[in-house]
């Protein structure tokens, strides 16, 4: 039933209607202007949320095979290059295997240019696969930057090619 200024429900009025006072009225349609009010705050909070927290910004993996001398190297097909808006945080995260070999010291890195950003340290006595993982928080300026894993072995060793077995990933993850 279409509601009108004279819609009475329970019909106790002469002939089923009692009129409604303008106060009334005033206090019902304050009530709906209150409510839209609220309505239209909540699509603005909902507008202004942080959409790009926890995009992935980029990323690469491979499992190209590639003997790492005990020089500092860059693993093949582990840059990636990235598109940084202001004042963000990025974590910058870095997975992968190194084959079977014994006496080994090996050492891995994320870095932007020369720039050591994290740094991950095994040894193995034994000849055995060694999985590293390693990230790094960063807050860098707004524009382009690669960042890139690196790495060293003495005595020379390789890392592993079987399925995707180097990774890297940055993602945003919200404002700083």
């Amino acid at each position: 039933m279409p509601y009108t200024k004279y819609h009475d429900p329970w019909g106790t009025g002469a002939g089923g209607a009692t009129p409604i006072v303008a106060a009334a009225l005033d206090w019902i349609e304050g009530g709906i202007a209150t409510a839209q009010a609220d309505a239209e705050a909540a699509a603005a909070d909902v507008a202004a949320l942080d959409v790009a927290a926890g995009t992935i910004l980029g990323y690469a993996s491979t499992a190209v095979a590639q003997t790492i001398p005990d020089t500092t190297t860059d693993f093949t097909s582990q840059s990636v290059t990235v598109t940084v808006a202001a004042d963000r945080l990025l974590r910058i995260d870095a997975m992968g295997t190194w084959a079977a070999i014994a006496s080994v010291a090996r050492t891995v890195l994320i870095r932007e240019g020369s720039t050591v950003l994290s740094l991950w340290r095994g040894y193995d006595s034994a000849s055995w696969e060694r999985s590293y993982s390693l990230f790094v928080i960063v807050a860098p300026s707004a524009g382009s930057h690669t960042y890139k894993v690196s790495g060293n072995s003495s005595p020379t060793s390789d890392l592993y090619t079987t399925f995707p077995s180097r990774q890297i990933v940055v993602t945003d993850c919200g404002p700083a």
